[in-house]
């Protein structure tokens, strides 16, 4: 069976630093390979960048930005469910939330930047 292999959650270690990409060096500096982030939407992603690249971590998980207060959330995937509650009603609002999400993830880092 082979080793498990664990990533540093840079989210919530290394909070005494409060720039992720500091961060990033203590989790390679503590003997991660890996990171995984929920909350990196303000960093500035050039200095991400140079430390996972000085540091050769590397960077297994991003969280999507969390919902609104009062909708339903999945896997970061948030949608209002105004409909019956069935499992196919849901899978389909979760789908459409997921395609929205992307959107908006496409056109905030590649369209308008």
């Amino acid at each position: 069976m082979p080793a498990l292999k664990f990533c540093a959650n840079i989210s919530w270690l290394f909070t005494e630093l409060p720039d992720f990409s500091k961060r990033i060096y203590a989790a390679a500096s503590a003997g991660f390979d890996a990171v995984e982030a929920a909350w990196l939407y303000d960093s500035d992603l050039s200095e991400l960048q140079k430390a996972k690249e000085a540091t050769r971590v590397e960077v297994v998980l991003i969280n999507t930005p969390p919902g609104s207060t009062g909708s339903i959330q999945h896997h970061g995937f948030s949608t209002e469910l105004n409909a019956d509650g069935s499992r196919d009603t849901v899978a389909l609002m979760l789908y459409i939330s997921f395609l929205a999400r992307c959107h908006e993830t496409m056109e905030s880092r590649f369209i308008q930047n």
